[in-house]
């Protein structure tokens, strides 16, 4: 047999970056390759991908690939490396890989993956949260749902999943956005268990502190009937004890004036839009940031869209709000959308700023 140059320089490197133990010929088995993959040993995985490509398609027992596997501990060269073989990625994986294009279209092809378990637990949405990501809009603008519990996964919502995230890092980043953006910090989940008992069994005075200020309950019980500050004792974590004991000091957000009034200062009342898809609500919140002449012809054909809100809980006249764009915060007001601070900063309406932090400075 006639070997090539190129396969005696790639059996030679493969050889240079063999896992201790193992000779070359040996049949390399899928764990001790997972085991490469989550320790972070790029050497080793490139050696042993040499030695038998087909091990990119490797999972563990639960189903997750190496790929997610990699992503989940923060190895992107890793991924990339098993990417490289010519894996074909699922949305999940698409979305680690931050290959918007083949999500998108894996997400058209088949819409129901949105919402199906996938094996890192939960929904796609559940996933990205895990990973540190700055991007999870793009998910719940497809149509993911930011509290879906798909049955036979962990048992947690993306918010809850997101404090196991690897690093402490990752779990600030993706829990601040999913609790900024229409995820519940006190949904009930597997055992009783809240984001803020998450918090506190990660033994994580930040992620506490965060839920907190997002509007986690202190006094939720989970199904053992224990709040987060018995689990805090139950856990010998002293620094958490002392934490939840002074939580009336800790900052909360306040949003009592989101939904409040309207330009007359009148008390309002938003409209139900339970019989209005969600795509149309979305078409009118994302129109919002921008386009003047395609919202005037929404608002034309149901005044009631007004109130109409994205897959990421942000009103029509909060999208103009943070943009700035202020004929179309005021074609918002004139069809009866609330006047909250925020939106009174942006539009330079320093009146309407004085006279809500004289009704409550704290806002």
């Amino acid at each position: 047999m006639i070997t090539t140059r190129r396969e005696t320089l790639r059996s030679i490197a493969a050889l240079l970056f063999l896992p201790s133990g193992l000779a070359m010929g040996t049949r390399v088995s899928s764990g001790s390759f997972l085991d490469a993959v989550r320790s972070g040993d790029l050497g080793s995985v490139r050696a042993l991908l040499s030695m038998d490509p087909t091990l990119a398609q490797a999972k563990d027992g639960v189903g997750r690939s190496a790929f997610v596997l990699a992503h989940l501990r923060g190895h992107v060269a890793i991924a990339e490396t098993v990417r490289a073989t010519g894996l074909e990625l699922d949305l999940v994986e698409s979305a680690f890989a931050e290959d918007w294009e083949r999500m998108e279209a894996l997400a058209k092809e088949h819409p129901a993956q949105l919402h199906a378990l996938h094996p890192v637990g939960g929904t796609p949405l559940y996933a990205h949260a895990q990973v540190g990501s700055v991007s999870l809009w793009r998910l719940r603008n497809l149509g993911c749902l930011p509290d879906e519990v798909p049955a036979g996964g962990t048992g947690f919502t993306p918010a809850r999943g997101a404090v196991d995230s690897f690093f402490e890092s990752w779990a600030r980043i993706t829990l601040t956005d999913l609790l900024s953006n229409g995820s519940d910090p006190n949904a009930r989940q597997q055992g009783g268990d809240s984001v803020l008992h998450g918090a506190v069994r990660r033994r994580s005075g930040l992620l506490v502190t965060l839920a907190i200020r997002k509007g986690a309950q202190v006094d939720a019980q989970d199904d053992a009937g224990r709040t987060p500050l018995d689990l805090a004792v139950e856990l010998g974590w002293e620094a958490g004890q002392r934490l939840l004991e002074g939580h009336a000091e800790l900052v909360r957000d306040n949003r009592s004036s989101r939904l409040a009034r309207d330009a007359n200062r009148e008390l309002i009342e938003p409209e139900d839009l339970s019989d209005v898809d969600w795509r149309a609500q979305a078409e009118v919140t994302g129109n919002s940031h921008f386009n003047l002449s395609k919202v005037k012809e929404l608002l034309a054909g149901d005044r009631r869209l007004v109130w109409s809100r994205s897959p990421e809980d942000e009103l029509a006249i909060e999208a103009c709000g943070h943009t700035g764009n202020r004929p179309i915060i005021q074609l918002h007001l004139d069809h009866g959308a609330p006047l909250s601070l925020p939106t009174a900063v942006s539009l330079g309406d320093m009146e309407t700023v004085r006279w809500w932090l004289e009704r409550d400075p704290t806002l």
